[in-house]
């Protein structure tokens, strides 16, 4: 990641697992760059192995919560991740 001013800059690698839920997170962002309010940028989610654009959440808590397309939950097996993205965002 960079930061500059309140704008935080975050390189996503490419990150994909099998599961049977429905939903999909990544952990462990630094404090440095957890934002004062959820944010919402725009990425590229995988789904069953289908590449679309999705949203990813920018949490209070440090977690990335991806949603696929325009719904919040992905299919119930297969894979699911996130496409190497770079996203930007404000902390206020």
């Amino acid at each position: 990641y960079s930061l500059h001013d309140d704008q935080v800059t975050l390189e996503i690698p490419a990150i994909s697992a099998t599961s049977n839920t429905t939903a999909a997170t990544i952990t462990g962002m630094p404090a440095i760059i957890r934002p004062l309010a959820a944010q919402t940028v725009v990425g590229i989610t995988t789904d069953n192995g289908v590449t679309a654009f999705g949203k990813i959440i920018v949490e209070t808590s440090g977690v990335l919560t991806l949603h696929v397309a325009q719904s919040a939950t992905f299919t119930g097996s297969g894979t699911k991740g996130v496409a190497a993205s770079t996203v930007t965002y404000k902390l206020n």
